[in-house]
């Protein structure tokens, strides 16, 4: 999956150097970083991350800070937003059961949004029947949730694409994640 975060700031002030760094977890390094000395365009700045995994989760920090560039009185100003990384991962694409055993698939997202609402469908329908559903609490740790279905004495009729979906509550795009279930 591709993520790509934005930070947009603009510099108003003439006679500075505008710094911008997007930032991950408590780095003190920036995954990217620009400075710019307009006064006329907002300066953005984009990462990129073209494979998202596991290790991109996290809370990612744009930071703004004004330097003077000619002597000029009054404070250094700093900014800081925060931008959450929302996706949704499996732990392997294909999961192999035997017959007659319990097959256990589980989904997690991670963002900003606790997802609460999971759907989980196999082969395009909702799952019931011996499924049994259950979701762990949203961790704050590590900005994740995640949901498992449990499938009871696994048969050939089990057998399938499943699907976990969720709509954050807080708007924006419902996150999928599929897994192949065999046996």
């Amino acid at each position: 999956d591709r993520l790509v975060i934005t930070c947009t700031v603009t510099q108003l002030q003439s006679g500075v150097t505008l710094n911008v760094g997007i930032y991950q977890g408590d780095n003190d390094e920036a995954v990217s970083s620009t400075t710019s000395t307009s006064t006329t365009s907002p300066v953005t700045l984009q990462y990129d991350i073209n494979s998202a995994s596991a290790t991109d989760n996290g809370v990612y920090t744009c930071k703004a800070s004004f330097t003077p560039t000619t002597a000029v009185s009054g404070p250094e100003l700093s900014e800081e937003i925060n931008q959450y990384v929302r996706m949704a991962t499996v732990p392997a694409s294909t999961v192999y059961v035997i017959a007659d055993q319990t097959a256990v698939i589980q989904c997690t997202f991670y963002g900003d949004d606790v997802f609460d609402t999971v759907t989980w469908t196999k082969d395009g329908s909702v799952v019931g029947g011996s499924v049994t559903l259950a979701s762990q609490p949203y961790s704050t740790d590590t900005f994740s949730r995640t949901h498992t279905a449990t499938i009871a004495g696994f048969t050939d009729s089990d057998e399938g694409s499943y699907t976990c979906s969720s709509t954050p509550s807080s708007g924006g795009n419902q996150l999928s994640v599929s897994q192949t279930v065999t046996s």
